[in-house]
């Protein structure tokens, strides 16, 4: 017998790009690569890979390069102008963020020469799932703390209220989460196609795995709490199922509805439990998964092979049924209506390992405040505080008013003051130090605000209650832009170099804050790299937008883009990484290949 021989070859390319997959994933785990310590070694990495893919591509002559390389590593060279012109605030930051920027353009040169650019589905889907999976209750932090200082990874701090994950910015996060849950919905359209069309074991199983998945990202994504990527999260689900398919849409919108609600539900149990015992929210989320896997695969799938809820059996169009659509949209309207009108008592007990509760309510300034609350004591003999502050335009607190279990009436708390001209809002925090309470009534000037959401996560709806202009946070970031432009003024050309705002923003500073950051990567970048600068990565957002291919990914960029706006984003290097796949997998056309280029 003849031994047949397999011709096939190995790409190492391929290989290549999966291992810089895993230093994304491992560079989200290091504090998202923050500070230059927490990145130094995955920039050499990921040069080395990259030069590796380009001396493979150059021996096969299958090498390409565009525009958008190129306005990339003049951003890059652009950050090398302060140190070459010693206008920078700190030499060894200027270094390491033109590095960094230069590793985004080594990315992007890596994306656009892939010859499968869906593996990137992959690696960010699974680079959210890690992500949410760490912040989940602080897992790392609780469990996995001693194992992540090996490789000097780990928690910037012990805040655990919003899930962060070792990137430990929750708006960082949430957009991480963002870009992984959306790119799970894509994936979960094909895969409804292919129960459609093949009701297999094979595909019922990636039905079952990819929908626990995206349900999970969205779970994750409600406990940041961040209001903007979630509003931007919902704004790309309604455009991914508004591209999908006629005869598609209607169980894909229903199997995004269904996730929706049971994710906010779970949300808000999880949330409630944040002041507890810890074990409660994996056991939680364990038995969330599984409602999800319940439902898609023993309901939903059977929804798909019962298309005639959906469709019009005499119609060959295949046109969606008004009165399906009707159904679910009242559902969910009658859902909406009761999420935000059913609400409980807030418990504390002095079991509770965090035994605060906030709610921050708008009031005026210098004006009378009446204010009362009412504590009913679930145990008796129960000893707790009740503390009002309030809260000024650049988010510092001051003690307003204190109750006590031995000031009261039968829990019944009420005062009267003038707040201060400084005050934006008030907040409240109640501590149990012995027994049980409720919290179960704040009423501020006769008005009663709502304690505790059943069916949508409480501290999300309280940050969303919040004026979108003009909110503490919103307040906080206009004067870091002005202090930013004044630093920017310094050297509007060439910039003062990375991490210029840490280093001067007191020296310009008129209001009393704290930041290192100008939350607005592109002003960051401005005073880092200068007009000069700037101009190369608008011109490659544009350029992006022009050239790329539509799809899921070019949605994504759009959505990152708009939230770099306004966020911190590009201060985290797991972000530029994220950013150069995105925009590399948007390319399909206007690549050159490099021998043709004379």
């Amino acid at each position: 017998m003849k031994m047949i021989k397999n011709n096939k070859k190995i790409d190492i390319c391929n290989y290549l790009e999966i291992l810089l997959g895993l230093l994304v994933i491992v560079q989200a785990i290091k504090k998202g690569g923050f500070y230059i310590s927490d990145m130094n070694y995955i920039i050499l990495f990921t040069l080395l890979i990259t030069i590796s893919i380009v001396i493979i591509k150059m021996k096969k002559k299958e090498f390409k390069v565009n525009m958008g390389f190129f306005l990339l590593l003049c951003m890059s060279i652009a950050y090398m102008l302060p140190v070459i012109f010693n206008k920078f605030a700190d030499k060894e930051s200027a270094m390491w963020e033109a590095l960094k920027y230069f590793e985004m353009s080594a990315i992007y040169l890596v994306v656009i020469n892939s010859n499968n650019k869906r593996k990137y589905n992959t690696v960010l889907i699974i680079l959210g799932v890690v992500v949410g999976a760490l912040g989940i209750d602080g897992l790392a932090n609780r469990y996995l703390s001693g194992f992540l200082k090996i490789f000097n990874s780990g928690y910037l701090s012990t805040y655990l209220e919003r899930l962060s994950g070792t990137v430990q910015y929750a708006n960082t996060c949430a957009i991480i989460l963002m870009v992984a849950y959306l790119l799970s919905l894509n994936v979960i359209a094909k895969v409804i196609c292919s129960v459609k069309e093949n009701y297999n074991m094979k595909n019922l199983v990636k039905y079952k795995y990819i929908t626990s998945t995206s349900g999970f990202l969205l779970l994750c994504l409600l406990l940041t709490q961040s209001r903007v990527p979630i509003i931007l999260t919902l704004i790309g689900t309604i455009v991914v199922i508004a591209k999908e398919k006629s005869n598609n849409r209607p169980i894909y919108f229903l199997v995004t509805v269904i996730s929706y609600v049971i994710s906010m539900i779970f949300a808000n149990i999880i949330d409630m439990q944040i002041y507890n015992d810890f074990y409660w929210i994996y056991f939680i989320t364990i038995l969330y998964l599984f409602t999800l896997v319940i439902i898609f695969n023993i309901l939903l799938s059977r929804v798909i092979m019962n298309v005639k809820v959906w469709y019009k059996l005499d119609n060959p169009k295949g046109l969606i049924s008004k009165k399906g659509v009707i159904i679910v949209i009242l559902a969910f309207g009658i859902y909406v209506l009761l999420a935000l009108t059913i609400t409980v008592p807030i418990t504390v007990s002095s079991n509770s390992k965090n035994v605060y509760i906030e709610k921050s309510i708008d009031v005026g300034k210098d004006e009378l405040e009446d204010v009362v609350v009412s504590v009913k004591e679930i145990q008796e003999n129960s000893k707790y505080t009740v503390e009002v502050y309030e809260i000024d335009s650049l988010n510092i607190s001051h003690l307003a008013l204190k109750f006590d279990d031995s000031s009261s009436e039968k829990g019944n708390f009420k005062a009267s003051y003038r707040t201060s001209e400084y005050a934006d809002s008030l907040y409240f925090k109640i501590e149990c130090k012995e027994g049980k309470v409720q919290l179960e009534k704040i009423s501020v000037n006769g008005k009663n605000i709502k304690l505790n959401y059943v069916l949508i996560p409480s501290i999300v709806m309280y940050r969303f209650e919040e004026k979108v202009i003009g909110s503490i946070s919103n307040t906080a970031r206009i004067e870091y832009i002005k202090d930013a432009i004044k630093i920017f003024k310094t050297s509007p050309f060439i910039g003062r170099g990375g991490e210029a705002f840490r280093y001067l923003y007191k020296d310009f500073q008129e209001s009393n804050y704290t930041s290192t950051e100008v939350h607005s990567s592109f002003v960051q970048i401005l005073i880092e790299s200068g007009i000069i600068g700037e101009i190369f990565i608008i011109s490659f957002v544009v350029y992006t937008l022009l050239k790329g291919k539509n799809g899921i990914f070019k949605i994504i960029f759009i959505l990152f883009t708009i939230h770099s706006m306004f966020d911190l984003n590009f201060s985290y290097a797991v972000s530029t990484m994220i950013f150069a796949m995105i925009s590399g997998a948007m390319t399909e056309e206007y690549e050159v290949k490099i021998d043709e280029i004379k």
